[in-house]
């Protein structure tokens, strides 16, 4: 039976399939994330961390740098540190 080569196809494509789904995308974590941050069984300091998380991984915690004249990359990695 796995000789029908549309059979080891019709297998594969199933497989494929099931291993996609194990694989949680980007909605399914904002949803997870957001759903914990929400839940009143959580912890704040849990629903902190998830609201913490979900701003990141949505880029609203992005740093920006602004600066005038020269910065050697020595002195950006002593201030990155300070922080």
């Amino acid at each position: 039976m796995l000789t029908r080569d549309h059979v080891r196809a019709s297998i594969a494509a199933v497989q494929d399939q099931r291993d996609a789904k194990e694989i949680a995308d980007a909605v399914e974590i904002d949803r997870l994330l957001t759903l914990l941050m929400r839940s009143g069984l959580a912890s704040w300091s849990e629903r902190l961390r998830a609201m913490n998380e979900l701003n990141r991984v949505q880029g609203r915690h992005s740093i920006h740098v602004t600066h005038s004249g020269k910065l050697t990359l020595e002195q950006i990695l002593a201030e990155s540190r300070e922080s």
